[in-house]
């Protein structure tokens, strides 16, 4: 009789399981969380990386050509004025001097409207710092290039100086 009551109890409870469950699913959602937000910095970051690789390569091609082109001169009026990289031919003039160079294009690449709008996606005009727009004509010596960040929803610019833009 005595072996009978030392018998150990065998299973769990519903309590503690239903416990267990609970727990298990606060430790998912608070990691589902965090890994999103992972993410989103981690765009954000190859956005800043590829943009500053797109401003070399212009660059590159200013000291070689002695400006950079408006979009319009190589067909690519993509959005008033800019170029997008979720548009066709992205850069076209980069890849037409240098055929083994290919500009990065946006994590999500998803507009081909304008850029300031909506959407992300890299892009690129002349910019006339007198009028602060985009520069449709006669010549400026700073070229914009940026992109939409994904965590703050703004606008990231960066302009370089240049020798020109050019109208032809």
């Amino acid at each position: 009789m005595n072996k009978k009551r030392h018998l150990s109890r065998q299973g769990f409870t519903i309590v503690e399981l239903l416990i267990v469950i609970v727990v298990i699913a606060i430790l998912a959602a608070i990691s589902i969380v965090g890994y999103n937000g992972i993410q989103v910095r981690a765009r954000d970051s190859i956005r800043a990386q590829d943009i500053a690789q797109i401003q070399k390569y212009a660059l590159m091609y200013n000291v070689t050509e002695g400006g950079l082109p408006k979009t319009q001169i190589y067909g690519e009026d993509d959005a008033a004025g800019f170029d997008t990289s979720s548009g066709g031919g992205w850069m076209t003039f980069l890849t037409d001097s240098n055929p083994s160079l290919t500009p990065p294009v946006d994590p999500i690449n998803d507009t081909t409207t304008n850029p300031t709008l909506s959407g992300y996606t890299y892009f690129y005009y002349c910019y006339d710092p007198d009028t602060d727009g985009w520069s449709p004509i006669g010549t400026s010596d700073v070229a914009r290039f940026g992109y939409r960040s994904e965590q703050t929803g703004q606008i990231v610019l960066f302009d370089s100086v240049i020798d020109t833009c050019q109208t032809s």
